[in-house]
């Protein structure tokens, strides 16, 4: 066997064995296997999604490559779909969520602290997190003022 073929059967192999392996290593760094323990997203999300998005945890940054939403239950977090193995969707409740917003030279985003996980801490860069959170506020405005008109449509028919 010459080199070329060598090389062109053992790269590949080699390559990915070591992307799952650095993936692997940035789950457990960043603290994201530690909260797909208690907040993993089975289902499908359905809420505001921004694509491609950039955040920290702990120590890991993920640049350009995290899809960040927002729901009534809570901050969905999940990353694009090459960096997705070993980083299962997360869901985290609006109960556990402590939001603030935080400026490092300049940049400037929102720090978010989870009440049972302290010690993994997520910045959100950007305005995306007010971005996300003033959709859901007005999307739920907008269905509370529905269920208003719904709920005085039928008392008025009961009368």
């Amino acid at each position: 066997m010459n080199f070329d073929n060598w090389f062109l059967t053992v790269f590949p192999v080699f390559f990915i064995g070591m992307w799952f392996f650095v993936l692997k290593m940035l789950s457990m760094m960043s603290g994201w296997a530690k909260l797909a323990e208690q907040f993993h997203c089975s289902g499908t999300f359905e809420g505001r999604l921004r694509r491609f998005q950039s955040a920290r945890i702990r120590q890991v940054n993920f640049s350009g490559c995290l899809n960040i939403g927002v729901c009534e239950e809570g901050l969905y977090l999940v990353p694009a779909i090459f960096f997705h193995a070993f980083h299962k969707p997360l869901l985290i409740p609006w109960s556990e969520i402590v939001a603030e917003p935080f400026q490092k030279f300049l940049l400037k985003g929102h720090r978010v602290t989870i009440e049972s996980f302290p010690s993994i801490p997520i910045e959100i860069y950007g305005k995306v997190f007010d971005d996300l959170l003033n959709q859901l506020k007005l999307e739920l405005a907008s269905l509370a003022q529905t269920c208003e008109i719904h709920t005085e449509g039928e008392l008025n028919a009961g009368e």
